[in-house]
């Protein structure tokens, strides 16, 4: 059941993101529809996560799998609309830095669920508690979206005038045939990425308990070291590709970083008593591979498409990158549960990712066959692309 209702959540999530972001592009919503509709699904948000706490606490397993399915199309639909305002705010070299921070540090509440949730659960012997909490989370999310229209409704009274435009034009699928291979290429290789860090994620506190004998507090410690490598090091990642630019270069790193990571879970021994504390290591690297795919990936959009399609582009990222989320786990699943040692299995596992990395890095070195291209997206400034997109970017 659990394996199902991660199965259906991501499938909603990946379809409703998509639709979404497909109506953004029908309307051009970038300016005040834009910010209604961060508004409205921050709200969906915090609403679908107090039902899903109610859920808990009532012992409501139907109820807590259509919440947490609407809690996905409101979340994934929330991230599109944010990256796509994003991109307005922020041109040319601040872009980099402003998406990779939109992008991880979410990650905070990552960290945070981790660390506080053990904790919660050991005092109160309440699951629902947890859940409270994350609900007064998302409260406060919805209050950051109702400050930012507000912020933005003053700057629009002061000049006058609508800051952005509204642009209705009508979109077809065949905008699609606008995407060469080069966003195709991204698009696969921002995919692996989820691949590699997402369903890995999902289970990871239970890797380290059964891998490497970590107490349920320490292994939640372990996992928010993970998020706060990504929160930590994205700001001078974001700022070193906004000056020196390289982010070719960046996709690779991204794909090894992930293959360094898994390959120190694989290498290391199993636990008998003792924990080994060699795994934070492969924790550091998987942050960092997440960081560089935060500040790469996504911010190459605003400079390789038309912003009339931006955000199909967007959707379509989320859509194949929560297509891998909703199939990787299911293959984990059962090579762990193919094993009589569920220590094994977790091994066995390791190797499945590093495979998925390997193939990762292979695709990101495809980029290096467009020379003309990665010159382009080398720049600091891409001046020669004009009103930041090209048909050859």
């Amino acid at each position: 059941q659990p394996s199902l209702c991660v199965l259906l959540a991501t499938q909603h999530r990946h379809l409703s993101g998509y639709w979404h972001s497909y109506r953004q592009d029908r309307r051009q919503v970038i300016g005040m529809l834009l910010r209604i509709s961060v508004v409205i699904l921050s709200l969906g948000v915090a609403i679908s996560q107090l039902l899903i706490s109610i859920g808990v606490s009532i012992r409501s397993f139907p109820m807590m799998l259509a919440c947490r399915a609407l809690f996905g199309i409101c979340s994934e639909s929330l991230i599109t609309a944010q990256i796509s305002l994003v991109s307005f705010w922020f041109k040319g070299k601040e872009l980099a830095t402003a998406l990779g921070l939109i992008i991880t540090l979410p990650e905070l509440g990552g960290a945070l669920n981790s660390f506080l949730t053990p904790i919660i659960y050991e005092n109160t012997g309440s699951l629902s508690a947890g859940f409270y909490v994350g609900t007064a989370f998302c409260i406060f999310s919805f209050l950051c979206g109702c400050v930012l229209y507000w912020i933005e409704w003053r700057a629009e009274k002061e000049q006058k005038g609508f800051v952005g435009h509204v642009e209705v034009k009508t979109i077809k699928c065949e905008d699609m045939k606008q995407f060469n291979m080069k966003v195709w290429i991204i698009i696969a290789i921002g995919s692996l990425a989820a691949a590699l860090y997402v369903p890995f994620m999902d289970n990871a506190n239970r890797f380290y308990q059964k891998r490497f004998c970590y107490t349920q507090v320490d292994a939640g410690n372990a996992v928010m070291w993970i998020y706060l490598s990504a929160i930590i090091t994205s700001i001078p990642l974001g700022l070193m590709i906004d000056k020196l630019g390289g982010r070719v270069y960046f996709f690779i790193g991204t794909m090894v970083a992930f293959l360094i990571a898994h390959l120190i879970y694989l290498f290391l021994p199993n636990c008998i008593s003792d924990q080994i504390k060699g795994a934070l290591s492969g924790s550091f690297f998987l942050g960092l591979g997440y960081s560089m795919y935060s500040n790469c990936v996504v911010p190459l959009f605003p400079l390789m498409v038309k912003s009339s399609i931006m955000g199909t582009a967007i959707g379509l990222l989320a859509t194949f990158e929560n297509i891998a989320e909703s199939i990787v786990p299911e293959l984990s699943s059962l090579i762990v549960h193919s094993q009589e040692s569920e220590q094994t299995g977790y091994r066995l596992s390791e190797l499945f990712y590093c495979g998925l990395a390997v193939i990762g890095v292979l695709v990101a070195m495809l980029m290096f066959c467009y020379r003309k291209t990665c010159h382009r997206l080398n720049q600091v400034v891409c001046e020669e692309l004009g009103d930041a997109y090209s048909s050859e970017a």
